[in-house]
Order: structure tokens, then C-alpha cells, then sequence
């Protein structure tokens, strides 16, 4: 465009617009997310992989520019799966179970037999990370040879064995005295197959046997323990309670800790006894009262009459006195204090002669002391006398207050009967043959008296005897020979046959019958056959038993027992009839490994012999298990590696993926998750070959919405679609791109979009409200793009320096939503006055012939002056023309000012001055 002499552009400078190059929205890359939003020339979009993707080993990311011919200067299309390296590559000596290689993705790694990945570990699981590595347990992992650590050090203990590869063993030797338990003083160690000693030699203790403790000995009634331990050979003193004893005169006992762990002697074997004096030594003239002798109690010896009591003071100091009782004591040593046979009682006559046994006193009304000088008479008991002819004689009392003759002389003899010893098959019962004696006579076992009549239930095995006042025995008479008790005719057993089939009424002893059992009957297992003896008791015996027994049907036991199998065809019983048959089946969770024939089964028969018939050669019940859970692509399997029966294993789709059942519509509810469990007849439940990992599809969004263009053709979760607004329009019905030029929408992993699509659109731009300027008057519309607002100055005013044709001025609303031109370039100013406009030009001579030509421009009112013209031969050296300013034009080298001239202007001309103004050759 050209500046005009008008002081205008040819071209209005207001409607000329450069427009950004242009690349267009580029292609989306599945599997990445677009980050950048500006599409012009020089603009950089970054291209990022989802996790678990990239575009090649290592690099996860790309980025295209946008170039001067509207093109970008790369094309991407896709990201692939990170893949990590096979595991050959990180460890050898292994077995790897697992083909999938990708992100996420678990191969699992056994070493072989001998080696281990750490000690105690044999095995474990490597998952694909997103940086195409294995999540390795340590920078050194590897599948080394076994070799367990070197075994700690056991105090007071040699180790014996250099040898710590697998299988080798090491053995821990106590040191004398030292034991690992009571029992054992050296332990052996072996390496396993995970480089561990088992047993654990951390456990291992070597102990003294001063430390094997015994337990806290029982207690003991009426006793002390004393004891300050009960470590091995540590003696503990047991000391009965004041009036108790081990055994006489035995107070305390110790026992001592045994390394057994037993007390020697055991505790249990020992009582502190209460201590007893035992019943007074009778004395004479005397009797006890009390009747308790345990330590402390006290018994009364008393007189038969008031008498002289000759007893010790001390030990050896004895005294008379006058009593009628004496207090003794029983002490701790079991004696009586004082002792009985250190007291008398001295008669002032004498006593009462009743003391001989069997005695009958004539006088048995006299006093307690009979005079000196008085006769007593006595004789003896029926069946007794003092010798032999004399049962009765007479007794004086003597001035010593004795009897005489002497009491102690006078015996009262027993009249005796005379007595067999020898019996034939029998024996006797007592020896005493004096008068009043009973002898028992008793037949051996099996025997009774001959006398007796025979009958089953009632034999007589003895006889008593009695000596009598005679000196006969009563019931001698009906003592003979003991004979042998016979038995009676056992009869029939049912279901035999008899031999000898006669019967009889009675058997001597050791006869015998035999009973044989009919065939499919026994007397018990594999017995037909039962001799019955007539034992010593008149009773029948067949062998060691003691009772006949009775032909029985014949019957199997339980039947053999087959591992993890159960009976179906009849309910478990202890006894099972000829015929009865059972069907083996194998318990929940297991099979036969050899199945029978079509329409057979597994049965087993009881047969005449009480046996079962046999079942198949080698047949097992074997554990059912499932195989190795079937890999569905996109998904992680979480199993605990077991394929038993009621195993369980969950599939996890991974991010972006749903689970599908391949037979069915596209459900309503996305699920995730597949939970399969191990069941009969050894399959996964559901089926997982039905089952896929889907990739999450949203619905197909609008093909367009108002103002926009759709970029983007893939639904799938994780990738964007694009609108594009129009030229001059922006993002509408979303916080998120509100004022931006386009709207992306992205596929999120439970299929939705991530914008409510019904909602979006692109309108156009909108300008902010024109300002109001001074001295104008603003006619406006509209704001949005393309609309206008006209600024008309005032009466007397006009727009800028221009002359008053130039008095309105119409802004547009750009492309960046700005007024152009901007509002605040406008002003409306008053009109010229002829008077304020004067141009002098002043020509000034400075040293070197430099000059310079000055114009001042000069006004009342804030005006910017048009650019001056050119002068020839000159150079402007100003570039400002605010009012009041001046510009200098500096003649070139070898020219001089001339011809200056000043002009005014009427105000009905455009104000432009015009200079008169030249440089020339000087």
C-alpha cells in the first residue's frame, strides 16, 4: 500500500489481516495422549505412550512441528507393548513357566534341582515393568549352586564337617558335660535343597547339665522343703512338721535332682507319719484313760485304789508319793514321758486277783485291796482248768500284798480236742484245737465232700468242726474224701453237629465233646471246629476260654481299606453277611487311576471264607487337579499356584480392557474381574477360553457440532477426539477448554466419554464492550467476531489531525477477539485555527559548514503532525512528531541550506505543510 499526498495509506490499514500458518489438527497415535493445543506454524505437539506402550525400545514419547508449508514434519500411528528381554537372558540353570513378555505380565522362574536364587528361595515371579525390565529382586540375581552359609558357631560345642553343599552334613559334638537335651549331646545339620540347615542351627544350644532343671518336687503333708535350687545333683532337705516323722525317730530326708529330671528318691514315695507312742504298756494295779497316743496327747495311768505311787523324779531318782492318777505324755521321740514301766502302785493289801485269763473269782464282790491274811478263791472256765484234774483252787494275801501261791503260776490251760492234719484234696482252715476252736475242712479247687448229693447248682466244698467242752470235735462225722465236681451234659449247639452225639447226665473231669459248625457257620473268624473240656469247676471250657461259644454266621469285617475312597453301594458296618458286596468310589476330589468297565464298577464281595474278594492290582485313588489356568490376553492372573480341587485363581483386565463373555451381547455393567475356581471333574469354573479382555469402546460421538470439525476416528479407552472450532470461534459448554479453539474429548476406561458430548459446541468470539471516548458518539451492534462499532466525534470535532470530513471511524472485532483498530488510538479533536498553525523553518550554521534544518510544529491542542516530506540532498534525523517537537534534516556532505520561506494554510485545505526546502551544492 502507498502512502497518498493526502496524508492516507492506499489501502486502509484496518481491513488488512495476516493469518498464522496453519497445520490442521494432526492424526491421533493409538495408545498415546496428545498434549498441545496450538496447530500453527512452529507449534510442537507432544505425543505421550499410555503405560505399558511405547514406540520403540526405551522411548516413550515423540514430538512433530508444525512447518511453513501448513505440514508436520513427522507421522506417528501407534504405540506398541513394552516387551522385556526372555529371562534366559538374566538367569540360567532355570525353568521358566510363562510366554507372555509384555508389560505386566508374569513369568515365573524354578531353578533346577541345586541351585537357589537366595538362600531359602527356589523359585519367585518376575513381572514385565513399563521400562521393558523384570522387577528383579536384587542387581545379583541369578540361579546359583546350593551352598548353605557357613553353620554359626554353638558354644561349648565342636562342629564337625567342612563340606556345605547340598545334602552335606555337619555335626554339632557337646562339649563333655554339655547337653542339647537330656537325652542327646550331638546333633546333625544337612544342607536342603534351598541352601538352609535344617534343623536350624540357630536352635541349636549346648547346656550344661548343671542347668537341666528337675520340676518343684511335690508337696509333701506336715512337711518343710528346704531348698535353694533344682538344678541337676542339687539336693533338696524335706523336714516333717513338729510331731511328724519319716519313720521312726526320722525327721527329714533329702532327695536330690537326677539328670533324668526325677527327684531321687521320688518325692511321691514319701510321708511325714504322725508321730504315735503306741498303746501304754499295761501295768499293775493300773488302768489307762485316753485313748489317743499321738505326739503331745496325754493318757492317764490310774491306781485301782487309792495306793503309795513309787515314780521317777529324774532319771535316775525315783520317790514315793500317795496318788490315784499319773499324767504321761507322749513325746517327740514316740515314747511315754514318764514311762509307764517306771510307775508302780504299791498295794496296802492286795489286789483284786481277776488278772488270769480265763478265771471265774469266787469272790467277785470283793473290794479292790483285799486284806492281809484273806483267802480268794477261783476256778477256770468251761473248757479249761489249771492242771490237769484241778479246775478250782483258794489264793492268801501275804503281809508283801501278794497273792499266794503267785498269781502269774496259776494258768487256766485250754482243753484241747485232737486233730487230722492230712485231708486228700482238700485242706484246713485254722490250727487252734482248744476248747471252742473251729477248723474249716475245704476241698481243692474242682472237689467237694463226697457226701454231697449232685447237683449243677449247689456242691458243698467244706466242712467246720468244732472242739467242744469234751474235747470232741462236733461234726466230725461229716468229714470224707473230697472227689472231683463233674459236669453236666452241655446239650446242643445250634447250627453243629456233636460228637459223640450220645448223651449223658454227667462228664468226670477232662472229658471232652466236639462241636463242629454246619457249612456258612463258625465259631468265630476261620474256627469250625470246638473241643469243649470238663474243666475243675464242673463247668465245660473250649480252650483258654471259659464259656462255650455258639456257631455264628459267617461274616466279613469291615471292608479293605483303599486311601481317599469311601463305600456308596451299602452304609459302613463293622460285620458283612457271604454275598454282601461294596461299591468303592473315590472321595470328593479324587480318581481312580484305572477305571472300570463300561457299566462295572469297583466292588468288592464277602466270600465263604470271611474274606474279601480282591480289588483291581495297584489301583489308587489319585488327587484330581485342574490344569494351569488357561492366559487370557490383557489381563493379570492372581493364583497361588495350586491346582487342587476348591483352588481359586482371578483374572484382572488390565487398564482400558473389560471382561466379555464370548457368547453373550455387550452387557449393560462393565465388570473386571473373573474369579475361577478348581472343581470337578478337574476344570476351571466358569470356563475362561469364554472369557476375553475387551478393549473399552465409548460410543460413536457426534460427527459434528455447531461450529466445529470432528478429528479422530478411535472410540477406544485411553485415545482422544478432537473438535476443532471454526475460524473466529471458541470452545463452548466445558470449564475445561472454555475460550480455547478446540474441545478434546477422551475414551475413559468404563466407556464413557470424559465430556458430556450433548453439551458441546463452538461460538463465535466475543469482543469486550467498546470503550466510551471523549467527544464521540459509539453506535454498536454487536461484539462477537466480525461484528463493528462506529466512534462518530461530535460538532466541531474530527478524528485525529484529519480534516473535518474524517469525523467517524468503525472498529471490527478481530479473530483474537481485540477491536481493531484499538479504541485507545482514537481521538476526536476541536477544529484548526489559522492562528495556531506556523511553520519556521530556521536554517542554523554550526562549526565543519554543518547545518541543520529545524520545524518546529506548534499547537494549542494534543496533535501528532504527519510524517514531513523528503528534502533532497538531506537526511530526517527525527522520528517524533508530537506537538511541539522538532525535526532536523541534515544536508549531506558538500551541500547547504537555501531558500527558506514560510506559508500558512486555510483551514478549508488539508493541513499539510508543505516545505520549502532544499539542500544544493554549497
Amino acid at each position: 500500500m502507498t502512502c497518498m499526498e493526502i496524508g492516507l495509506w492506499s489501502v486502509n490499514p484496518n481491513v488488512v489481516e495476516c493469518n498464522l500458518i496453519d497445520c490442521g489438527e494432526p492424526n491421533l497415535v493409538q495408545y498415546a495422549t496428545m498434549i498441545g493445543e496450538n496447530f500453527t506454524y512452529n507449534s510442537i505437539i507432544h505425543y505421550e505412550c499410555v503405560k505399558g506402550k511405547w514406540f520403540s525400545r526405551g522411548v516413550y514419547g515423540k514430538t512433530i512441528t508444525c512447518l511453513v508449508d501448513s505440514s508436520w514434519n513427522a507421522t506417528y500411528t501407534s504405540c506398541i507393548d513394552v516387551e522385556c528381554p526372555h529371562p534366559s537372558s538374566v538367569t540360567n540353570h532355570a525353568t521358566y513357566i510363562g510366554e507372555d513378555l509384555t508389560y505386566l505380565n508374569l513369568i515365573t522362574v524354578h531353578c533346577n534341582h541345586g541351585y537357589i536364587i537366595s538362600h531359602g528361595v527356589a523359585h519367585t515371579t518376575l513381572r514385565c515393568m513399563g521400562n521393558g525390565s523384570w522387577d528383579l529382586p536384587n542387581d545379583k540375581f541369578t540361579c546359583k549352586p546350593v551352598v548353605c552359609p557357613t553353620p554359626p558357631t554353638v558354644w561349648y560345642s565342636n562342629t564337625i564337617g567342612t563340606n556345605y553343599s547340598l545334602d552335606a552334613t555337619v555335626i554339632y559334638d557337646c562339649n563333655h558335660d554339655y547337653f542339647i537335651s537330656r537325652s542327646q549331646d550331638n546333633i546333625t545339620i544337612t544342607c536342603t535343597d534351598v541352601a538352609i540347615w535344617r534343623p536350624n542351627p540357630k536352635l541349636i544350644k549346648c547346656i550344661h547339665k548343671s542347668l537341666f532343671l528337675c520340676d518343684k518336687p511335690a508337696i509333701i503333708p506336715n512337711s518343710n522343703i528346704l531348698a535353694t535350687s533344682f538344678a541337676y545333683e542339687s539336693i533338696v532337705n524335706i523336714t516333717c512338721l513338729n510331731g511328724y516323722w519319716f519313720s521312726p525317730h526320722n525327721y527329714s530326708v533329702s532327695i536330690q535332682c537326677q539328670f533324668s529330671g526325677t527327684w531321687l528318691p521320688h518325692p511321691t514315695g514319701i510321708q511325714c507319719l504322725k508321730i504315735g507312742c503306741g498303746e501304754p504298756e499295761p501295768q499293775p494295779q493300773s488302768t489307762y484313760e485316753g485313748a489317743s497316743y499321738d505326739y503331745g496327747d496325754v493318757v492317764h495311768m490310774k491306781c485301782d485304789k487309792p495306793t503309795r505311787v513309787w515314780m521317777p523324779r529324774h532319771e535316775h531318782d525315783m520317790f514315793e508319793t500317795f496318788m490315784k492318777s499319773v499324767a504321761i505324755q507322749c513325746n517327740a521321740d514316740g515314747k511315754w514321758y514318764p514311762s509307764p514301766t517306771n510307775i508302780s502302785c504299791l498295794a496296802s493289801g492286795c489286789p483284786n486277783p481277776d488278772e488270769p485269763l480265763l478265771t471265774t473269782w469266787d469272790g467277785s464282790s470283793l473290794p479292790d485291796i483285799i486284806e492281809l491274811g484273806e483267802f480268794a478263791y477261783f476256778s477256770c472256765k468251761i473248757g479249761s482248768y489249771i492242771k490237769r484234774g484241778v479246775s478250782r483252787i483258794h489264793v492268801q494275801c501275804t503281809e508283801s500284798g501278794l497273792w499266794y501261791p503267785e498269781i502269774k503260776s496259776l494258768r487256766c490251760l485250754p482243753i484241747k480236742c485232737g486233730f487230722k492234719q492230712y485231708y486228700k484234696h482238700g485242706t484246713y482252715v485254722g490250727s487252734n484245737t482248744v476248747y471252742g476252736s473251729w477248723i474249716k475242712y475245704v476241698c481243692d479247687d474242682g472237689y467237694y465232700v463226697n457226701t454231697t448229693v449232685k447237683n449243677s447248682n449247689s456242691w458243698t466244698t467244706f466242712v467246720e468242726i468244732r472242739c467242744t467242752n469234751n474235747a470232741l470235735w462236733r461234726n466230725i462225722e461229716k468229714v470224707h474224701e473230697c472227689i472231683p465236681i463233674p459236669c453236666p451234659d452241655p446239650g446242643h449247639i445250634p447250627h453243629s453237629t456233636r460228637s459223640p452225639s450220645t448223651l449223658s447226665t454227667w462228664y468226670e473231669r477232662e472229658s471232652t465233646i466236639t462241636y463242629t459248625c454246619n457249612s456258612g457257620y463258625w465259631f468265630h473268624r476261620d474256627v469250625t471246629v470246638q473241643v469243649i473240656t470238663c474243666g475243675n469247676y464242673g463247668n465245660w471250657l473250649s480252650g483258654n476260654a471259659q464259656s462255650v461259644e455258639q456257631c455264628e454266621k459267617v461274616t466279613c469285617h469291615t471292608p479293605p481299606h483303599l486311601p481317599f475312597a469311601k463305600f456308596s453301594h451299602a452304609r459302613s458296618k463293622h460285620y458283612y453277611e457271604i454275598d454282601e458286596w461294596v461299591v468303592y468310589e473315590c472321595s470328593t476330589g479324587w480318581r481312580f487311576n484305572k477305571q472300570p468297565l463300561a457299566n462295572e464298577q469297583h466292588t468288592s464281595t464277602c466270600g465263604l471264607g470271611g474274606e474279601w474278594s480282591a480289588l483291581p492290582h495297584d489301583l489308587l485313588c489319585e488327587e484330581i487337579t485342574c490344569p494351569t489356568p488357561h492366559h487370557i490376553k490383557n489381563s493379570v492372573l492372581s493364583w497361588n499356584e495350586t491346582t487342587a480341587i476348591d483352588s481359586n485363581a482371578v483374572y484382572t483386565c488390565v487398564v482400558g480392557y473389560y471382561l466379555r463373555l464370548l457368547t453373550e451381547q455387550e452387557p449393560e455393567v462393565k465388570s473386571y474381574d473373573l474369579n475361577v475356581q478348581c472343581k470337578l471333574p478337574g476344570q476351571w469354573f466358569p470356563d475362561t477360553t469364554l472369557y476375553a479382555c475387551k478393549v473399552v469402546v465409548c460410543p460413536t460421538p457426534p460427527t459434528s457440532i455447531p461450529h466445529a470439525t470432528k478429528y479422530g476416528k478411535v472410540y477406544e479407552a485411553g485415545f482422544y477426539v478432537n473438535y476443532a472450532c471454526h475460524y473466529g470461534h471458541v470452545a463452548a459448554g466445558t470449564s475445561i477448554y472454555a475460550g480455547k479453539n478446540f474441545i478434546g474429548i477422551k475414551c475413559t476406561n468404563n466407556g464413557t466419554w470424559s465430556i458430556d458430548v450433548t453439551k458441546l459446541a463452538c461460538q463465535k468470539k466475543r469482543c469486550t464492550t467498546a470503550p466510551q471516548i471523549s467527544n464521540t458518539i459509539l453506535i454498536t451492534t454487536d461484539t462477537t467476531y466480525g461484528s463493528t462499532s462506529t466512534y462518530k466525534c461530535k460538532s466541531g470535532y474530527f478524528i485525529n489531525q484529519h480534516s473535518s470530513t474524517h469525523d467517524t471511524v468503525v472498529l471490527t472485532c478481530d479473530v483474537n477477539a481485540q477491536w481493531t483498530p484499538q479504541p485507545d488510538s482514537i481521538q476526536c479533536t476541536c477544529k484548526l485555527n489559522l492562528n495556531s498553525m506556523l511553520y519556521n523553518v530556521m536554517c542554523f550554521r554550526f562549526v565543519k559548514s554543518i547545518y541543520y534544518r529545524i520545524i518546529i510544529c506548534l499547537m494549542f491542542t494534543v496533535y501528532e503532525c504527519d510524517e514531513p516530506g523528503s528534502v533532497k540532498n538531506a537526511v530526517l534525523m527525527s522520528d517524533s512528531y508530537k506537538l511541539g517537537s522538532n525535526v532536523q534534516y541534515q544536508c549531506d556532505k558538500g551541500n547547504v541550506c537555501r531558500n527558506i520561506k514560510s506559508q500558512l494554510y486555510t483551514l478549508d485545505k488539508i493541513i499539510k505543510p508543505r516545505y520549502n526546502v532544499f539542500c544544493k551544492p554549497q
